[in-house]
């Protein structure tokens, strides 16, 4: 009988002892948490954050009011990050933890006993609700921007059409959105893949329709378009005609150009009787008093030109051979 009292009685210590142990252990516990915790954390770029507590509706009285939850956003969303990560970081123990936003509820993960983290993709508010082991009820909520807009009011000019005096001509980038990051340009006589520019122009030299993909400071992209005339066209259907052969009784001959091409600016004449360098006229027209080969170069509107050639017949030979005979003398 002793020896069954004596076991009974050991048992009972150690319950005793196992119990009091435990208490300690999560006293430790949870004194080293709302320790490490007791400051809130601050909002990053991107957020605003409010938090308010409760402990069975009411607020302590005559002593510190009830700890609280604190939520955070890595930042807004964007293109360059789609998404954020919430985090709730409590001064106290968390028993139950729940996240709410724009879709409804989330689904979060517990990282320690006194946080919690949820992954968003759209922006908004979003509010975090938690119970401590206490039974204190804590609210946060924070905002998470939205920076998805593409660049503003984006254009594409080209300064000037290319001519055969203006051969090349800049294309250039204008938006209302400051801080465009990169440019990347597409077209005729550029790369297949695009020209990848960090200034906001580019200088071509061939015609056709260019477009470029502008990134905004957000990462996120526009596209714009423009076409660049081709005006290198040569006068059309050009030719140059003689009025006439010389000859004793036309000793001149006017040679005179044709075009379908209007705004004629300039005729170059060359030929015999003309200056080694050529007769620069303002009309398309030249009177001559030489036989043989003349051409003309002709200047259009846009500065190209065009050749044109004729001969100009010569017809003053006397007639050859001639004789005067006389049938027979005088008798």
């Amino acid at each position: 009988m002793v020896h069954l009292y004596r076991r009974f009685k050991g048992r009972k210590a150690i319950y005793k002892f196992s119990c009091l142990l435990v208490g300690r252990l999560l006293f430790l516990l949870y004194s080293i948490a709302a320790t490490a915790h007791n400051s809130d954390p601050a909002s990053l770029p991107g957020t605003k954050s409010t938090d308010r507590t409760s402990a069975t509706g009411k607020k302590a009285t005559g002593r510190t009011a009830p700890k609280i939850v604190t939520l955070t956003a890595s930042g807004p969303i964007s293109c360059t990050a789609p998404t954020a990560v919430l985090t709730a970081t409590s001064t106290d123990l968390i028993g139950l933890i729940s996240f709410d936003g724009p879709l409804g509820l989330l689904s979060g993960s517990l990282i320690s006993p006194t946080s919690a983290t949820a992954l968003v993709s759209e922006p908004g508010t979003y509010t975090v609700t938690t119970t401590s082991l206490l039974g204190a009820i804590s609210v946060s909520t924070v905002e998470v921007l939205d920076e998805t807009s593409p660049p503003q009011n984006l254009s594409l000019t080209v300064s000037n059409p290319l001519t055969c005096l203006l051969p090349e001509a800049t294309i250039s980038v204008g938006s209302s959105t400051t801080g465009l990051s990169s440019f990347l340009f597409s077209g005729p006589g550029l790369p297949l893949e695009g020209l990848l520019n960090p200034v906001n122009s580019l200088t071509v030299t061939e015609p056709g329709l260019f477009s470029v993909v502008v990134t905004g400071p957000t990462g996120c992209t526009a596209l714009a378009t423009v076409e660049v005339v081709d005006q290198t066209t040569p006068p059309a259907n050009l030719s140059l005609t003689v009025s006439n052969p010389l000859t004793c009784l036309l000793p001149n001959a006017v040679i005179s150009v044709g075009s379908s091409t209007t705004g004629l600016s300039s005729f170059l004449f060359t030929g015999p009787g003309l200056p080694l360098e050529g007769l620069l006229s303002g009309v398309g027209s030249l009177t001559v008093t030489e036989p043989g080969l003349f051409s003309v170069v002709v200047t259009g509107p846009t500065g190209c030109t065009a050749l044109a050639t004729v001969e100009v017949v010569d017809q003053t030979t006397p007639p050859a051979n001639l004789s005067l005979t006389v049938s027979n003398p005088l008798t």
